[in-house]
């Protein structure tokens, strides 16, 4: 058994990131975020530990750039620590999130059952 020592909540949430690294523009996930910092998915990409990274991305209608500084890496992403803490950053990940989840699905329109094969009627009668 692990012991989590994280000391922030996190928020999964599976947005687009841009992260800014070495010049380029290297499209990414994110797989949660707190107020310190995100995990990003960056499987296949090699960003090391002590290196300064830009990211942008948007939650909602509101756009973030923050830099960060990446802290481990493994072979699913990387731990990016924010520069500077961003509790209104959290705080609108966990609007967000709810946001989604609050969100009905669309309803399918289901045929009716007393009526077998109404649709096909209605397609051969405007034929």
């Amino acid at each position: 058994m692990t012991v989590d020592t994280r000391y922030q909540p996190r928020i999964d949430l599976d947005i687009e990131v841009e992260i800014i690294y070495r010049k380029r523009c290297i499209q990414t996930r994110s797989r949660n975020v707190s107020s310190g910092g995100m995990f990003l998915a960056t499987a296949g990409m090699t960003i090391p530990p002590g290196t300064f990274i830009g990211m942008e991305f948007t939650i909602g209608e509101k756009p973030w750039q923050i830099d960060g500084l990446v802290i481990r890496q493994n072979e699913i992403g990387i731990v990016c620590l924010f520069r500077m803490p961003q509790p209104e950053l959290h705080k609108s990940a966990g609007n967000y999130r709810k946001s989604l989840e609050n969100k009905a699905p669309a309803r399918l329109k289901r045929p009716n059952p007393t009526q077998p094969n109404a649709h096909l009627a209605r397609s051969t009668a405007e034929s």
